[in-house]
């Protein structure tokens, strides 16, 4: 069984540099694996910094693809994936040194699986404030999660989970599925296309859960993510939450496309159904008083991001084709048809 380790990365070598580290520190016992590093543009030094780690990761593949988006960077690295196996990783994970084998015995020991994942534990480079501790989640009896930092808490029993708790700095999955499913929705882009994001892996998750295939957490596939001390602030949680606003009403939007049915309607219409439900779901872990400004400002700054993409929507039916799309899989031919078009656009207006 042959794993291939995907790694998008934009302009931050530091913490590449030490996910590779622990890369190379990996106790394989005769695993098969390769490493795709894919640079969506970087100006620092992550060329450098990959060309010093190919001499422990012979297996390493360093690609430079400068056409916008984390979408790049993942389906680019599907595309030269060797693999049977394809593992999706942030670029500032942390991995312990048994992971491969992990992987390689979870989808051996269960043929059934087309999905798996494990532990997220945070990895703090500052002391965490106090009210972090008000903002995670619970998950089942006894896990949490604090998803605006991607941390997973699950312990150490092996479970079927649902795909939505698969997310993708940990996201371990067969190619046929990878395919079958039609890959990944955009994520994050540049700033200039900030209204042509999409919900990420959230493409492949719904549709697995709608077809009810399998996804499994198992506590072999943990890994560290590393929360900088810039996102231990409130700023980094308001900008998340505007993030999530545009995401969710993208997923709203392609739930909605229908024939004869207009998606901006049924969009608008969920506006109150949907600040009412942030506010409930934000109401559960931020009990304390001291915090009540930063919950509202919370909701608020997400239904901003929602309600600004409805509102652009309507008023751009290119972007309508884009949330159309049955997949993006040809990178091509998106980049093309959206990207270029839009930065053409932005220029002559």
């Amino acid at each position: 069984m042959f794993i291939s380790v995907i790694v998008p990365t934009l302009n931050r070598a530091s913490l590449l540099n030490r996910t590779l580290s622990s890369l190379a520190n990996q106790i394989t016992d005769d695993v098969e694996f390769e490493v795709i590093v894919v640079d969506n543009g970087s100006r620092d030094n992550t060329r450098e910094t990959c060309q010093r780690h190919q001499a422990g990761l012979t297996n390493l593949t360093y690609i430079y693809d400068d056409r916008p988006g984390l979408l790049v960077g993942r389906h680019v690295g599907a595309q030269t994936a060797q693999g049977e196996i394809l593992t999706f990783i942030d670029d500032d994970v942390i991995i312990p040194p048994y992971w491969l084998q992990g992987i390689r015995a979870v989808f051996r020991e269960h043929r059934e699986v087309l999905l798996a994942t494990g532990n997220n534990y945070p990895f703090f480079e500052a002391p965490p404030p106090k009210w972090l501790d008000q903002m995670w989640c619970k998950y089942g009896r006894n896990g949490k999660h604090l998803y605006q930092l991607s941390f997973l808490c699950l312990g150490s029993t092996c479970m079927q989970i649902d795909p939505g708790l698969v997310w993708g700095l940990n996201f371990h999955i067969r190619k046929t599925a990878f395919y079958e499913i039609g890959g990944f929705n955009p994520d994050i882009l540049p700033s200039r296309f900030k209204y042509f994001i999409g919900d990420g892996e959230l493409g492949i998750t719904r549709r697995m859960r709608d077809r009810n295939m399998k996804a499994w957490f198992d506590p072999r596939l943990s890994l560290y993510h590393t929360a900088t001390e810039e996102r231990l602030t409130p700023e980094y949680f308001l900008r998340r939450s505007y993030t999530e606003g545009l995401m969710d009403a993208y997923t709203n939007i392609r739930k909605a496309l229908k024939p004869g049915e207009s998606p901006l309607r049924f969009l608008k219409d969920e506006r109150t159904r949907k600040f009412k439900s942030r506010l409930k779901n934000f109401s559960l872990y931020l009990s304390d008083r001291q915090l009540f400004a930063l919950k509202n400002s919370l909701v608020i700054a997400f239904m901003r991001g929602y309600n600004e993409y409805i509102s652009h929507l309507a008023e751009d039916p290119l972007l309508m084709e884009y949330v159309a799309e049955d997949d993006y899989l040809d990178l091509e031919r998106i980049n093309s048809k959206y990207y270029e078009r839009a930065a053409r656009q932005g220029a002559e207006s």
